[in-house]
């Protein structure tokens, strides 16, 4: 045993001693003022329990038994027998040490009462956030006052961030929130209650809030306890299914809408070429006028025909190593710019390459990029990038200043047969989202209007190490 742990264990025997010490100047003060009015023994017993229930059993009964010895009523002779003056005193001191042992056993009973229950607490405080904390999802305990008064480590933030903080502030609609929370206090619980929390680093995760009442152990209602489940990638894959399904059936109707366009409008075509040949229109300028506008809505809707052609036979990938600067510059190459269009470059040049279907990322990135530059008509900058992530993803962004796209229609863009365009087919931004998601990649748009696009395609550098 160690000098520290044995010290330790002496010292509450030391402190009996003194307090055997403190009650014998305590009697001897009471004797002197009072006189022999007060009973020898009782200035003792505070000392005895104090020691009994700070030191335990043995402290206890060392300052019985040493105050016992020095009360002058009795003493040792010289022959070291017990000698008293009378029967009373021998009765005295015999009560005086049976009342202080049962004061030292009762003492040490409810010290070790209250050392188990403190144990027991402590084990049950420790198991219960060993639980709190196991949780996957964030856990926060909220005074009534809605301010949260605790969390777990699943919430990504630091816990004196948090406490003492509103909790409805986290959440992009805090009045709704708020009302959630209410509605805990009047029915003392709440299931599913749909939010959407935002992330410290700005990102949107949508939640269901759970949440029930915690009481003291009178039954008074201290607060609430919640846990906010995160459904975001839930309703992703809902809504992708959603999508799969909006997919199968426009891909099988187009198939059968384009060929049934198709013949019609090639029969219009020789027809206005015959005309055309037959030279009606050379005298008069309004025929002539009219029949461009024919030949031009031929191109548009022959144009529309083979967008639907091209998402009905959308197919999985054929693989090949690519250069995706040299595809990017390809496409470049192939557009007419606006000359109030300035195109800056951010390629960069250590990329690998990596598998991908080359007609396929040319047809993604000739959808963004058109789109693009369709968004500025007044002119304005398209910045395209790209570059490696930690993440085993290979990414290219297109950004433009052009007039951006609402929030409502944000999540809509990808949606087959949606266009915000008076022209448009709506199938070509669901088309790039088909051959991305092909490729176990990903296609993510961040849009404020008035300001610009950015459209960030992510591919996987290892295609077989992703989809497996």
């Amino acid at each position: 045993m160690n000098t520290a742990k044995l010290n330790s264990r002496l010292m509450p025997y030391a402190f009996a001693l003194i307090a055997t010490g403190a009650g014998f100047l305590l009697r001897t003060a009471v004797t002197h003022f009072v006189g022999s009015g007060l009973p020898t023994y009782v200035t003792f017993y505070p000392f005895i329990m104090v020691m009994a229930v700070l030191g335990g059993l043995g402290p206890g009964l060392v300052t019985t038994v040493t105050s016992a010895l020095i009360v002058d009523y009795w003493f040792v002779s010289p022959q070291m027998v017990l000698a008293f003056q009378n029967s009373a005193d021998a009765a005295g001191m015999a009560l005086f040490v049976i009342m202080g042992v049962l004061m030292s056993v009762t003492a040490e009973s409810y010290r070790r009462r209250q050392a188990e229950q403190a144990k027991a607490l402590r084990l049950a405080n420790i198991y219960n956030r060993s639980l709190i904390e196991a949780s996957l999802d964030p856990l926060v305990t909220i005074s009534r006052e809605g301010k949260i008064t605790d969390v777990n480590e699943a919430t990504g933030v630091a816990k004196e961030k948090l406490v003492g903080t509103d909790f409805s502030g986290y959440f992009t609609e805090p009045e709704k929130a708020r009302e959630g929370y209410q509605q805990v206090f009047a029915k003392g619980f709440v299931s599913d209650y749909p939010l959407t929390l935002r992330h410290k680093d700005g990102k949107l995760i949508d939640v269901l809030y759970n949440a029930t009442v915690y009481k003291d152990i009178r039954g008074t209602v201290l607060g609430v306890f919640a846990a906010a489940r995160d459904i975001t990638e839930f309703n992703n894959l809902q809504n992708r299914l959603l999508r799969s399904e909006k997919l199968a059936i426009v891909g099988k109707l187009a198939s059968s809408v384009a060929h049934e366009l198709r013949n019609p409008l090639g029969v219009i075509k020789n027809a206005t070429y015959y005309l055309d040949m037959l030279e009606l229109a050379k005298n008069s300028p309004e025929l002539k006028e009219n029949m461009d506008i024919i030949n031009q809505e031929i191109d548009n809707s022959d144009r529309i025909i083979t967008d639907l052609l091209e998402f009905s036979r959308a197919k999985g990938p054929v693989l090949r190593p690519e250069n995706i600067n040299l595809i990017v510059k390809e496409i470049l190459d192939r557009l007419r710019i606006a000359p109030n269009i300035e195109v800056a470059l951010e390629l960069r040049d250590d990329l690998p390459e990596i598998e991908v279907d080359a007609p396929q990322m040319h047809q993604t990135f000739y959808n963004i990029i058109k789109n693009a530059l369709e968004a500025m008509e007044k002119g304005g900058k398209l910045k395209i990038k790209t570059g490696l992530k930690d993440d085993g993803f290979l990414e290219v962004s297109f950004s433009d200043t052009g007039s951006g796209v609402s929030k409502e229609n944000i999540a809509k863009i990808f949606e087959p047969l949606f266009s915000t365009k008076t022209k448009g087919t709506g199938l070509g931004l669901s088309v790039c989202s088909s051959i991305v998601e092909g490729h176990h990649g990903k296609i993510e748009v961040t849009s404020e209007v008035g300001q610009g696009t950015t459209f960030t395609v992510k591919l996987p550098v290892n295609f077989l190490s992703t989809g497996s």
